[in-house]
């Protein structure tokens, strides 16, 4: 009865702190965001090859760098914007969406649970992590998918790593965020050094050590791929 009154209080959290994204939806970023132009122009800028193609039918690598900086975040917001229009609100709405998604894929778990549901009056409510979450960028949308390759990454070692599948959702998570913006890229070791830190603490142990390399050999492939 406990836990299910604990779950009630995280989903209302969590769905009070996505409500107090609605009205800004259409806001300016705060003037006070940053000294530099940042959100005041990477808004556009960051879909301006993608609002091109859908609204006058070409596609340009060569206009700027952004589409090969952020291509998975310009392919999530494709069809949003060519059904309702390529407005600001469509794409804000899209990523904010998406966020919390992932957000309350990850509160399935207990354990992620009990830290969401701090976070949701902590983390989620600091003044940069609110503005750019509700922002057409693709920082927050990456922590987002950081955020779900560790909740599977988790789930795999604590099935004991009997679960292949939950190892290829955390690559393919964590993969999200790199290919949502390039600069996450340092994101990649992160598996492989887990797995391979875990089989050398674990070498003690009478285990068969190949299913364990074999399955950081995977991970490797998988994020390379």
């Amino acid at each position: 009865m406990e836990k299910k009154k604990f779950n009630r209080i995280c989903l209302i959290l969590l769905f009070g702190v996505l409500l107090l994204h609605l009205p800004f939806l259409n806001a300016d970023p705060d003037l006070h965001l940053s000294s530099s132009r940042d959100a005041f122009t990477d808004e556009g800028l960051n879909t301006s090859q993608l609002r091109n193609f859908i609204n006058h039918g070409y596609l340009d690598f060569w206009e700027c760098d952004n589409l090969v900086k952020n291509p998975l975040f310009n392919a999530i917001l494709f069809v949003p914007l060519k059904l309702f229009g390529t407005h600001l609100i469509v794409a804000r709405s899209t990523i904010l969406v998406l966020i919390f998604c992932l957000i309350f894929l990850t509160a399935k778990n207990f354990h992620f649970r009990s830290a969401i549901t701090i976070a949701a009056i902590t983390t989620l409510l600091q003044y940069y992590v609110f503005q750019y979450s509700h922002f057409s960028l693709s920082e927050m949308l990456s922590t987002a998918f950081i955020l779900a390759g560790v909740f599977y990454l988790y789930l795999f070692i604590e099935n004991k790593f009997q679960n292949n599948f939950q190892l290829i959702l955390a690559s393919v998570f964590l993969a999200g965020s790199y290919y949502s913006k390039i600069q996450f890229i340092y994101i990649i070791p992160l598996i492989p050094s887990v797995l391979l830190f875990l089989m050398l603490i674990n070498r003690s142990e009478k285990v068969n050590p190949q299913p364990r390399l074999r399955q950081l050999v995977i991970s490797v492939v998988l994020l390379i791929l």
